[in-house]
């Protein structure tokens, strides 16, 4: 006696069902996952990042460099001549 196929339709519904069981409970660890990663970054606020004093002489170079026109990559150079050794990227990342 031979097994009859399944229908096709039926096996396509099966598989559909599976997948979106399991895409409803991907979602919901996803959604968990956030939860906790708010609780932990203060409840939903951004991390404070490194801060950048607004007197510092290398920042008000750098904003006058960019007032003046010049780009961040020239600004870059002209600052690390002017003030050898300063940590530029984050002043940077402020002005630019």
């Amino acid at each position: 006696m031979q097994h009859a196929e399944p229908d096709p339709a039926v096996r396509l519904l099966t598989v559909v069902e599976a997948v979106a069981a399991r895409a409803d409970e991907a979602s919901r660890r996803l959604d968990d996952l956030t939860a906790s990663l708010d609780e932990l970054e203060g409840n939903g606020q951004p991390a404070p990042g490194p801060s950048v004093d607004p007197a510092d002489p290398v920042r008000v170079a750098a904003i006058e460099l960019a007032v003046g026109g010049a780009g961040r990559a020239e600004a870059a150079e002209l600052l690390a001549q002017r003030f050898p050794g300063a940590e530029l990227e984050l002043v940077l990342d402020d002005v630019f």
